[in-house]
């Protein structure tokens, strides 16, 4: 295609497509076979119908898809790719005015990013990896329908709620890796229905909650605005900052681990299944003290604790130390120990 689709209904292609040009439909745009973006940044527009690539799509330009034409519709539609996208040349820039089907990486064959970056501006159901070398932002919900890995630059985004795809009503509870300098979730997740694993290379900024998750493991800093749930264990490698009260549980003999400093001046509770331990391995309060902390665990074990206000620990297990300080932070701390277990104060 050298020269633009202005004014058509539908257009289906059986075979390969080499777009040197844009399209513009009022249906749907169908390309079967490999498609190769060629000259200029592409755009192809629908009114409110689907784009479907149902192979492979390689090109070092920008894609825009727009199933919003010029109507700004409110039901947008469907993007699918059905076939790798990068994999033997990367794309640049992907821009999705519509909701997105993955189905199939986008990556290269030798593991590199497929992609610039990708935007989506509506749903997406994301069942395959995707590598870019910038940003990729999900601004509505979003299902996680396979074990995934997002990898890219800066900042990953989800807008809206993450969950997992279900079989006959049940979470298949489906695995979400990200390799991101930060990622943030501004929607709840697993509310509807649960993801497996969550790891995260890189920074967590949680803005919403957590309710239902196998286990979740931050690299780097965590940001904590909301609540976490998870069956499993709780893993913060880096220093944590409270923006929030928050309430930090497991349900399944998970343990909740702070692997540098803590601080905040929210309350903060963290009750643990089972076996499940509390351990901070930093200081807790150190640069703003916390205005509450309860624990309920099997064994707690911390270093220094500058709290205003209740610590209040209930524990059943018998290897539990506080070994540094516990200090006021503007209103005095009030320390309860309750539970079966004992504490050991050694600071």
């Amino acid at each position: 295609l050298d020269g633009a689709i202005t004014d058509i209904n539908d257009l289906s292609v059986s075979s390969t497509s080499n777009l040197g040009a844009n399209v513009t439909t009022t249906g749907t745009q169908t390309y079967t076979g490999a498609d190769t973006l060629s000259g200029a940044a592409r755009t192809l527009t629908t009114t409110g119908d689907a784009v479907t690539f149902a192979s492979t799509i390689d090109g070092a330009q920008d894609l825009t898809v727009d199933t919003n034409g010029t109507d700004n519709l409110s039901s947008l539609a469907t993007v699918q790719f059905g076939g790798v996208v990068g994999g033997t040349t990367p794309v640049g820039a992907i821009i999705i005015t519509g909701n997105l089907d993955l189905n199939a990486d986008i990556l290269q064959s030798d593991n590199t990013a497929g992609a610039t970056s990708v935007a989506v501006s509506g749903t997406s159901d994301l069942g395959a990896d995707v590598k870019t070398t910038g940003n990729q932002t999900y601004t509505g919900n979003t299902t996680i329908s396979a074990d995934i890995t997002l990898t890219g630059g800066a900042q990953l985004t989800f807008g809206g709620t993450v969950n997992s795809s279900s079989t006959d009503s049940a979470s298949d509870t489906d695995n979400l890796s990200t390799v991101f300098t930060e990622t943030e979730f501004d929607g709840a997740v697993g509310s509807n229905y649960g993801l497996g694993i969550i790891s995260i290379t890189g920074a967590l900024d949680l803005d919403a909650v957590i309710t239902n998750a196998t286990s979740l493991s931050v690299s780097t800093t965590s940001n904590l605005a909301a609540n976490v749930t998870t069956s499993g264990t709780q893993t913060y490698t880096g220093a944590v900052t409270l923006s929030a009260d928050n309430t930090l549980t497991t349900t399944s003999d998970g343990s909740v681990s702070f692997g540098s400093t803590t601080n905040g001046a929210q309350t903060l509770s963290i009750t643990t299944d089972g076996t499940g331990d509390v351990t901070f391995t930093d200081d807790v309060g150190g640069s703003t003290g916390l205005n509450g902390l309860t624990i309920s665990t099997n064994d707690f074990n911390a270093v220094d604790l500058k709290v205003g206000g209740t610590i209040s620990i209930t524990n059943t297990g018998t290897s539990s130390e506080i070994t540094g300080v516990i200090a006021n932070d503007g209103d005095a701390a009030v320390f309860t120990k309750a539970g079966t277990g004992t504490l050991t104060l050694s600071g």
